[in-house]
């Protein structure tokens, strides 16, 4: 869906969707800006997913995970 919209709305050079367990996220440290996840809380095993999340944050970064 999130590919649909960025075509939809000619974004799509600037998105990238990646598919991948929350407990194996590959992202370098302070790559993010902003960390959004919908409907997951019950997938995940929270005390593994809640570091990687923060360390890859910028400084101020926000994040949240809405069930």
């Amino acid at each position: 869906m999130t590919d649909e919209r960025a075509r939809h709305y000619g974004v799509t050079e600037r998105v990238t969707t990646l598919q991948m367990p929350a407990e194996r996220l590959e992202f370098a440290p302070e790559s993010f800006d902003l960390f959004l996840a919908k409907s997951v809380v019950h997938h995940l095993l929270i005390d593994q997913v809640m570091p990687l999340i923060c360390r890859f944050l910028t400084p101020g970064g926000r994040g949240a995970i809405i069930e």
